[in-house]
């Protein structure tokens, strides 16, 4: 039974190929999956599905894969298979394959639940809320439905709702990584620490070794905390072939701009005066090949303006922005935030420049932005010991340094996104759904 049943699937697979060439058909899947499916058997769909991967030409199969994934904590994986439908066609495909098996099985919770799938793709999220309140009208401890409805509540700008609904997924299934690391990454958008015991138990509860978002929950914790080395070891950890390869290179530069920014308050602090800071250009970046990463990057100069927003000048005519660091907020760090949470590094763009910098010019600007740290660092240092000489102590007292008490929260550089990898607005994954939808590189 299951030889004819995985010939019929490679039949589909292969026919696929062509199904979806021009305008999107109407694909059966063989029955066993759907039936698989609608049981929530979400070992049997993938034990179906084997050989289905990113490479498959059907977008649904892909989908049906990448949701049994979640289920069973093999998160590495169905962050793949979603990060390979965030095309167009893939949500067209999706959207006619959804439709008819929810006209067949209404009064299954599944059915609704791909269905509010569907519709949070394509950023219809009212109706994306109605199918997922469908499916916990059926079954009020749903949990793939109340960790799905929680991300959209967040996309909605409803941040206590998603909470809510991210709490009410770990409490249906506590062995549920994704919605661990959704609630993790709430924390994250929220600016707050208070998502690493989120990220650490989804990192134990994933069948993968080394599972992505938790790895890269864990670096934007640390980097709230300004850890940054640590921030970028967590980041460094995701290997290229990830889907958020990009994303975790991204943060690294974040984290190591945020990095040369405290050096440089802690210089400031001290009494050492760093106003700018000149690199001769044998001292940046080494060359690359121009046809693949464009002219040589390095950095011009560094500058702290009285406020503390400290001024980053590339070579290409960027201008990297680090804000003034914020003091601790009184309170509940975790509570309410700020309802429409921006992420990503704060730029200010020279007229030609990208809008946001590319992966390959990150890693060549990187040695640059590590020897600023060390000077800055060493000439701290310096200043640190004349006062200590000087006066027979550390200025203030040996506890007064407040470097490492200071907070991020409002002025993160790094981010992370959630597992379903729903476009909300202003991610990372919606860029990148635009970006493959016009032919451009992931």
């Amino acid at each position: 039974m299951i030889t004819r049943t995985m010939t019929a699937i490679a039949i589909f697979v292969i026919a696929s190929t062509t199904l979806y060439a021009d305008e999107p058909a109407k694909p059966l899947l063989p029955s066993e999956v759907e039936k698989a499916v609608l049981a929530e058997d979400w070992g049997k769909v993938t034990e179906l599905l084997a050989e289905v991967d990113t490479n498959t030409p059907s977008s649904v199969l892909r989908l049906i894969k990448g949701h049994a994934c979640l289920a069973l904590n093999r998160n590495n994986e169905s962050l793949k298979l979603f990060a390979s439908t965030l095309e167009d066609k893939c949500r067209e495909q999706w959207q006619t394959w959804v439709g008819d098996f929810v006209r067949m099985n209404g009064d299954n919770p599944i059915a609704w639940y791909l269905q509010g799938d569907l519709f949070a793709r394509q950023r219809k999220w009212n109706s994306a809320i109605k199918s997922f309140d469908r499916a916990l009208e059926i079954d009020a401890n749903s949990y793939l439905a109340l960790n799905a409805r929680g991300v959209v509540a967040h996309a909605v700008g409803n941040t206590l709702m998603a909470r809510t609904y991210f709490v009410k997924a770990i409490k249906a299934r506590k062995d549920f990584s994704d919605a661990l690391s959704s609630r993790g990454t709430l924390s994250v958008y929220l600016k707050s620490e208070k998502g690493e015991t989120y990220f650490y138990k989804a990192k134990d509860l994933s069948e993968d070794h080394n599972p992505v978002l938790p790895l890269l929950g864990l670096g934007c914790s640390n980097y709230g905390r300004q850890e940054y080395d640590s921030a970028s070891r967590y980041f460094n950890s995701i290997p290229e072939l990830s889907a958020m390869y990009p994303l975790a290179q991204r943060n690294v530069v974040a984290s190591e701009l945020a990095k040369l920014g405290q050096a440089i308050r802690d210089a400031e602090r001290v009494g050492t005066s760093i106003r700018t800071i000149d690199f001769a250009s044998d001292r940046g970046i080494p060359e690359g090949n121009s046809d693949e990463i464009g002219p040589e990057v390095t950095i011009i100069s560094v500058e702290v303006a009285e406020d503390g927003t400290t001024y980053i000048l590339l070579s290409d005519g960027r201008l990297v922005v680090i804000p003034p660091p914020e003091g601790n907020d009184e309170g509940d760090p975790d509570d309410d935030g700020d309802d429409n949470p921006s992420t990503g590094l704060f730029l200010a763009m020279a007229p030609s420049a990208i809008p946001y910098l590319d992966a390959k010019i990150q890693l060549l600007t990187l040695k640059a932005l590590r020897d600023a740290t060390a000077q800055v660092e060493q000439r701290t240092t310096i200043a640190q010991d004349a006062a200590i000489t000087a006066d027979g102590a550390k200025p203030g007292g040996a506890d007064s340094d407040p470097s490492k008490a200071r907070s991020n929260r409002g002025s993160w550089g790094v981010s992370n996104v959630y597992g379903l990898l729903y476009p909300i607005h202003g991610s990372k994954v919606e860029r990148l759904g635009e970006n493959k939808s016009k032919g451009g590189n992931q």
